[in-house]
C-alpha cells in the first residue's frame, strides 16, 4: 500500500482506523514482530545458514559430520539474529504507529469543523 503522507484518502482513513480499533499491542505483535520481525529473520537467518553450509563444505573435512561446536555457533549465531529481528521488528512498528497517528491527529484536526 502506498500512501500520501498528508493526502490521505478515505480507504487510508477507513484502514487506519480499523488498526488503530484494535490497539496498539496488537499492532506491535502482529505487524512488528510477526510480519517485519519473521520475514528479517527468514532473510538474515537464510543467509546465516547459507553462510555456514558455505564454510563448511569448504572445510578440508568436508566429508565428515558437523561438529557439536560447529552446529553450537550456528545455533548462538541464529539466536542472535532472532533477538536483533524481535528488537527491530518491536522498534519498527512503533516508530510506525507514532507516524501514522501523528498523520492521522493532523488529518481529523484539520477536517473537522471549527466550533465558534
Amino acid at each position: 500500500m502506498r500512501k500520501h503522507f498528508f493526502n490521505w484518502t478515505p480507504q487510508d482513513t477507513a484502514q487506519w482506523e480499523a488498526i488503530r480499533r484494535k490497539g496498539l499491542l496488537h499492532f506491535v505483535l502482529w505487524y512488528g514482530i510477526v510480519i517485519f520481525g519473521g520475514i528479517l529473520f527468514v532473510i538474515l537467518g537464510g543467509l546465516a545458514v547459507l553462510a555456514w553450509i558455505k564454510a563448511y563444505l569448504q572445510e578440508p573435512a568436508a566429508g565428515t559430520a558437523a561438529t557439536g561446536a560447529q552446529l553450537a555457533f550456528l545455533g548462538l549465531e541464529l539466536l542472535f539474529i532472532a533477538v536483533a529481528c524481535l528488537i527491530a521488528g518491536m522498534l519498527n512498528s512503533l516508530l510506525t504507529w507514532a507516524m501514522e497517528e501523528a498523520f492521522y491527529r493532523k488529518m481529523i484536526k484539520r477536517a473537522a469543523p471549527e466550533k465558534p
